[in-house]
């Protein structure tokens, strides 16, 4: 087994536990306000166990979570500028 803090990006990583999701928007909404494009990791979220209880998680570089949801929100770009601090 591998550690999910090792596999975690050196920038934001994206957790995805339904590969169903477009997460497209959020990518360009993060790129468009400058922030580095997240990583994006998809995991099993039969091994992600309960810990994880969203679809969709936000880690910051830190690894702390910036946010999570089960459905990107409905202004992606909103939710960037609020976590780069610009909002």
């Amino acid at each position: 087994g591998r550690s999910l803090y090792d596999a975690l990006g050196s920038g934001y990583t994206l957790l995805r536990l339904d590969p169903e999701i477009d997460i497209a928007p959020l990518i360009a909404a993060a790129i468009s306000n400058g922030l580095p494009r997240p990583s994006v990791l998809d995991l099993d979220p039969a091994v992600a166990g309960p810990t994880y209880d969203r679809r969709l998680i936000l880690v910051r570089p830190d690894q702390h979570i910036a946010w999570r949801g089960n459905a990107l929100p409905e202004d992606p770009a909103s939710l960037i500028r609020r976590i780069r601090g610009a909002a």
